[in-house]
């Protein structure tokens, strides 16, 4: 049975804490896709800096290792993480599930698919019951 892929939105200074979550993730049996805090150091994204190609393909890269994934698992902390709610918009209009802990949780928090848990202990929980729950069905 393939692993269920889970995609971490998460705020870009946050690379050190979301390669914690991949750690607890794989450990559920989860594959982790969010490989732009695989690279990040945790230092804020300089963008304007790079190379207007350069900054595409990290868009490019992570934008398909979003929709490649089963499910989106959204980090939000307040007054950081601008691109994770784009990304978490992204999740939500090609149907992919989106379990959003804790908050700020915006409109978009709020739509179909979206499912809502207060802590990351209770995400955990629901990722790994979705992914028996995969099992189970293609056994």
């Amino acid at each position: 049975m393939s692993l269920l892929r889970c995609y971490v939105a998460a705020p870009f200074g946050d690379a050190p804490f979301v390669r914690e979550v991949h750690a607890c993730l794989r450990l559920l049996g989860l594959g982790p896709t969010s490989s732009w805090a695989e690279h990040a150091d945790g230092s804020p994204e300089q963008l304007d800096a790079m190379p207007l190609e350069e900054v595409r393909a990290l868009a490019e890269r992570n934008d398909h290792a979003l929709a490649t994934s089963d499910v989106v698992l959204v980090l939000p902390r307040e007054g950081a993480g601008r691109e994770m709610y784009a990304e978490a918009r992204l999740a939500i209009a090609i149907g992919l599930p989106v379990v959003w802990v804790g908050g700020p949780r915006p409109l978009s928090a709020y739509r179909e698919g979206v499912i809502l848990v207060d802590s990351l202990t209770d995400a955990f929980r629901t990722l790994y019951e979705r992914s028996v729950a995969r099992d189970v069905a293609a056994a």
